[in-house]
Formats: structure tokens, sequence, C-alpha cells
């Protein structure tokens, strides 16, 4: 049973359901300020367990988790008396045409691609809780990947500086812990493994500000899908030189930010 009238958004009670720490950061910097009540699931169990503990208007669904298809979870969530009247948004950065009819056969109310602003977002979720609204599209817009670090992008997505500088760390601890483990899964062949990793790394960029490396994983995403891993040299070797060229551009912008004797970046300065 879907409400009968719109709640406003500082309101509502929403629980966001992600399996990267990064993406949940982003969350909360745009989202704990804007709504009466946020809570955080970084798996679908979890997400299952809230439902039963408490009553949710809106749900915030990634639909890559690594235990359960975020389809799955909503049809579990739904099954609880406590989620029938929540609506949901599916949050993924795959916005392709048969992954938007997909959610929307399963019961979603929307498709929001990762990475998305956070004035979209939130503008997203005040449609979400119109009853009357038919179902919700925002992708992402191409004007992010020219560049190695947008500072500026990152600032828009955690709300301070501090919260920028965070992201990105996470971000290069990630990835230097995961390159091997990617180099391994492409090895062995096992590339619906590395597509998933290169996928969820997408979002990370995106807040990051890391533009070029969320084209360069795309890259190398779109071509195991397509090729099966054959072919995928070129792509691959692309991917590790703006890795590495990434990794190093989030050094300087830490190294600058906790030197006292160097300037701090402007707000809006790119590498």
């Amino acid at each position: 049973m879907e409400p009968d009238r719109s709640i406003p958004l500082d309101r509502a009670r929403v629980l966001a359901v992600d399996d990267h720490a990064i993406n949940r950061q982003f969350l909360v910097a745009t989202l704990a300020g804007a709504v009466a009540r946020l809570e955080l699931a970084a798996s679908g169990h979890e997400a299952i367990d809230c439902c039963r503990s408490g009553r949710f208007d809106l749900v915030l669904m990634d639909l890559h988790l690594t235990d359960m298809d975020g389809v799955e979870a909503w049809s579990r969530m739904r099954q609880d008396n406590h989620i029938a009247a929540a609506r949901v948004l599916a949050l993924t950065a795959d916005t392709r045409e048969q992954q938007r009819e997909r959610v929307q056969q399963a019961g979603f109310h929307g498709l929001l691609g990762k990475p998305i602003e956070p004035e979209e977002l939130v503008a997203a979720l005040k449609r979400a809780l119109d009853p009357d609204e038919d179902f919700i599209v925002a992708t992402v817009a191409a004007k992010h990947g020219s560049v190695l670090i947008d500072q500026q992008r990152a600032l828009r997505a955690s709300g301070s500086r501090n919260g920028a500088h965070s992201i990105q760390r996470a971000l290069a601890e990630e990835l230097e812990r995961g390159w091997p483990q990617l180099e391994h899964e492409l090895a062995t062949g096992q590339f619906s493994a590395a597509a998933a990793r290169l996928h969820q790394w997408r979002g990370a960029c995106g807040y990051a500000g890391a533009g070029l490396l969320d084209r360069a994983c795309r890259g190398l995403e779109e071509a195991l899908g397509s090729e099966s891993g054959s072919h995928c040299g070129a792509v691959y070797f692309e991917l590790r030189r703006v890795l590495d060229a990434t990794t190093d551009a989030i050094r300087l912008v830490l190294d600058r930010a906790g030197s006292e004797s160097a300037t701090d970046p402007a707000p809006n300065a790119a590498y």
C-alpha cells in the first residue's frame, strides 16, 4: 500500500543501503541534515534487519550488494509489513535502459545514477516522497571525466574540505588494496568478479572527484562484459596508467593539505 499524501523530506525516515564505505560517507554528508532520520545498512541482510526494527518512508537501495542483488533485497523487505508503505529508489552506476526496465518491473519508484550530485539526490528524494510522481530517473552527467582530481566535485560530494580529503584517502587506500585482487581476477578468468569490483570503484571515484579513473574503470568493465575478457589488453593498461596517476594526484592533494608551510589548493582545483 502506497502512502496517500506527500511527506516533507525533513520529516521523512530514510534507509540508505550501500556496501561501499565511501558511498555511505557521501550519503551521510548529503542527507543527515536534510531528513528526519537517516539509517545506514551495509548489506541486504542488514537492511532487512533494519526494517524489522523500524519503519521507513523511503529506501535508497544499491543494486550491486555483495551479499545479494538489490532487487532481491527489496523483494524480501517488502514481505515485512513495516516496509509496505515505503518507496524505494535504486542507486547504481548502470543506468542502461534494460536496468531501468528491470527495477521498474520489480516495484522500484526510480533509478538514480552514481555518482549523483548532492542537490540532484535531494531533489529526487523530494519527488519520490510524492505518491503522484511517476518513475524517477536521474542519470550522471558526462562532465566529470576530464581531470584526475576535481576538488570542487569532491567538496560538493562531501560537504567540507576535510570530508573530501577523507573520501580521497579512503579511495587511494582501497585502490592500493584492491589492485592486486583485480589483477588476480583477470589472470584467472574471474571476469564477473573483476567487473563487479570496477563497478564498485566507479561510484567511489565520482565522489572523490576522480573523473578520469571513473571513465577508465567503466571502459574495462564494459570491455569485460562485451568481450568476456578477451582483447582487453589496451583498456587494462590504460586503467593501470590512470590509476597510478590518480593515486599520485591524491597524494599531492593530501600532502598539500597536511603541510603547514604550503598553501591549500583552491576548492575548484583540478589535477
